[in-house]
């Protein structure tokens, strides 16, 4: 299950996000001191890329998660993580390893090929039963015939019923037994 998702991408841009706002607090942690030093301009600054890095990293850390929780949409998270490590640069980048480890994760996860996984709630293929597929053909022509003795599902143009191997009388222009003036028979159709 996880061949399907891009896990490199993924951990290195949590990763990144884990940095950014670790430098977020270390600069915090710088501005408490600045102010205590007496300079309160610095102080003022190093707060404002304090918190400017803790926000960037905690939306590089949500879309890491999204990229991991819906791979579907790589490109999207990929061009925004891309995006988000190259602006944490206003606010350190998280010790530049950060930028470094979200631009390559924005990258791979752009590059990421996604496969579409069968559904497994959907309809199996009925070709068997309603005919194959091919120019001008539906997958379904008409309403299923069934076997009036045992009900079970006859296959597209079928002489025999499968499980019985009992005749069944052919179909005429309008899906009724041939031969039947009131479409009674051994075969039904339903809706």
């Amino acid at each position: 299950m996880d061949e399907d998702r891009p896990l490199l991408a993924f951990a290195l841009s949590l990763a990144a996000g884990i940095l950014m706002i670790l430098e977020g607090f270390v600069l915090s942690l710088a501005s408490s001191i600045a102010g205590d030093l007496g300079s309160p301009a610095a102080s003022d600054l190093l707060g404002g890329l304090a918190a400017l890095g803790v926000l960037i990293g905690l939306l590089v850390v949500v879309f890491a998660a999204l990229l991991y929780r819906s791979p579907e949409h790589h490109a999207v998270y990929g061009i925004v993580l891309l995006l988000l490590s190259l602006s944490s640069l206003l606010a350190g980048g998280g010790f530049f390893l950060g930028v470094l480890l979200g631009v390559i994760g924005g990258i791979l996860a752009i590059l990421f090929e996604y496969e579409e996984q069968p559904d497994p709630f959907a309809d199996p293929d009925q070709s068997e039963f309603f005919g194959p597929t091919g120019a001008g053909r539906s997958a379904r022509p008409g309403p299923a015939r069934f076997c009036e003795n045992c009900r079970s599902v006859l296959p597209v143009g079928a002489a025999r019923c499968p499980s019985r191997e009992t005749p069944v009388p052919a179909l005429g222009p309008a899906g009724i037994p041939a031969g039947s003036g009131s479409g009674s028979g051994s075969v039904t159709a339903r809706p």
